[in-house]
């Protein structure tokens, strides 16, 4: 991996943890968001958990 995709590997836990997981409800994440970054859905649909967990077990292969 070059420089700058280990640079942003190590910024893309930081991302999904603002933008996704910084849930009012503990271990909830956010599903979608509309053109001013607010959330379109008012559940948290258990088929994205699959997308988040794989997001998290990559960013530990690949950082470590």
């Amino acid at each position: 991996m070059d420089q700058r995709g280990a640079e942003e590997a190590r910024g893309d836990p930081v991302w999904l943890e603002r933008h996704y997981l910084s849930h009012p409800v503990a271990g909830g994440w956010y599903d979608a968001f509309d053109g001013e970054g607010r959330s379109t859905v008012a559940t948290i649909p258990a088929s994205s958990f699959y997308h988040v967990l794989c997001a998290a077990s990559e960013a530990e292969a690949v950082l470590g």
